[in-house]
């Protein structure tokens, strides 16, 4: 099992419907990336503003290892990742939901580093004004694709 931690940027009139239902692929798109390996793109693709603020989701995921029946890094519970050219970055688009028992913590970001990380684009400013909230004291073990 390969165990990975994933980003997905949303905003706080989101957070209550995720943290009850999880991260769900409603497009059912494989191109449909709503997971980043980095905090920084994921907060990134954020469409908060003055009035509503940017929130990071941070999921810990168990995957099996790329071998029998797993073709691809996160199959089936994810579809195959989309590597960024010119960065060390991966998008991931769910092909199943992230269940809420897989969100670990929630980072609710300040305005002024949500505009930072706008104009900086994808890649980590690596200091962030944010509030987090951990989920669970205990390191979350969630095993996806497995049935």
């Amino acid at each position: 099992m390969t165990k990975i931690t994933l980003f997905h940027g949303t905003t706080a009139d989101k957070i209550s419907s995720i943290l009850r239902q999880g991260i769900v692929n409603k497009t059912n798109d494989p191109n449909w990336y709503m997971l980043a390996s980095n905090f920084g793109s994921a907060l990134f693709h954020c469409n908060a503003d003055k009035y509503i603020k940017a929130v990071v989701i941070e999921v810990h995921l168990t995957l099996p290892e790329v071998g029998d029946n797993v073709f691809w890094n996160g199959y089936p519970a994810l579809y195959p990742e989309y590597k960024h050219d010119n960065a060390d970055i991966s998008w991931f688009a769910p092909n199943e939901v992230i269940k809420p028992e897989c969100i670990a913590k929630v980072h609710v970001v300040e305005l002024e580093s949500f505009l930072a990380q706008k104009s900086n684009g994808f890649l980590d400013i690596n200091s962030y004004k944010k509030k987090t909230f951990v989920r669970n004291a205990k390191p979350v073990n969630c095993e996806l694709g497995l049935g």
